[in-house]
């Protein structure tokens, strides 16, 4: 087996710091700087045109869909898009209410096993 050599500095020794070190790691820093603002403002462009498409309704039939959906199982391979429908609804969910807090008539007191009593 090869020997590993292992060189160490002194305990007190600092590394040399210059001012062309110091002027070097600032440099660098705002190269990076400079292309990520680059990068972030390609991407602000890219987001700013691209628009969502209104919604046209049923993208296609729901006879259309089931058959596409039925060949795929039967192990076929329909095109991808022919899997898809597109259906607007109001949505399942209630409206969102805050929740009122629950609150206890004054008469109930809290004994020491956890429960209720009244006074």
């Amino acid at each position: 087996m090869p020997k590993t050599v292992v060189v160490c500095r002194p305990y007190n020794s600092v590394p040399e710091i210059t001012p062309k070190h110091i002027l070097g790691v600032i440099l660098t820093n705002i190269e990076m700087d400079l292309t990520q603002q680059v990068k972030n403002s390609y991407a602000t462009e890219t987001f700013a045109s691209t628009k969502k498409k209104p919604f046209k309704g049923q993208s296609k039939p729901a006879r259309e869909h089931q058959d596409s959906l039925q060949a795929l199982a039967n192990g076929n391979n329909p095109p991808y898009e022919a899997t898809l429908r597109m259906v607007k609804h109001e949505g399942s969910k209630a409206p969102f209410r805050v929740p009122q807090p629950t609150r206890k008539p004054s008469c109930y007191c809290r004994n020491e096993n956890g429960g209720y009593f009244t006074s």
